[in-house]
């Protein structure tokens, strides 16, 4: 398991900039400015939180949860 950073953007599930982030990454091929090799961020769905990361080629992030402690599993 890794700590999740307080650097990592955090998105509210159903915002305008979270639903901007994924047009941006369908249509351009990158997230703001980065590499591409993988943009990690969090979705705050109210009474949970996920860890998403976006990589070259795909639509749909990988999500994985964010345990209590603030914890993702590898």
């Amino acid at each position: 398991m890794r700590t999740v950073s307080d650097t990592i953007p955090v998105y509210h599930f159903g915002s305008p900039e979270l639903d901007t982030l994924h047009r941006q990454a369908k249509a351009a091929g990158n997230v703001y400015g980065s590499d591409w090799h993988g943009f990690e961020y969090v979705v705050d769905h109210g009474r949970f939180r996920t860890l998403n990361e976006l990589r070259a080629g795909q639509v749909v992030p990988r999500s994985r949860a964010i345990n209590e402690r603030g914890e993702v599993d590898e």
